[in-house]
């Protein structure tokens, strides 16, 4: 299942990015080879989880 909760968006900061997109390309590594073949910067984005935000689990079942 996946988590549910209450976050805010924002885009990681050169320092920030590093490790994440290590983490990213390891398991897509075509995101690198995008990243070649393009002039602008692919963002990583940190979601980071509102003070409180207790959060739930779900999970979705397949429909049929």
């Amino acid at each position: 299942g996946a988590e549910v909760f209450d976050g805010s968006a924002r885009t990681a900061s050169s320092r920030e990015k590093a490790p994440f997109w290590q983490i990213m390309t390891d398991d897509w590594p075509d995101y690198d080879t995008y990243q070649s073949r393009t002039e602008r910067e692919i963002p990583v984005v940190i979601i980071e989880r509102d003070a409180g935000s207790t959060g739930a689990l779900y999970s979705v079942e397949p429909s049929m």
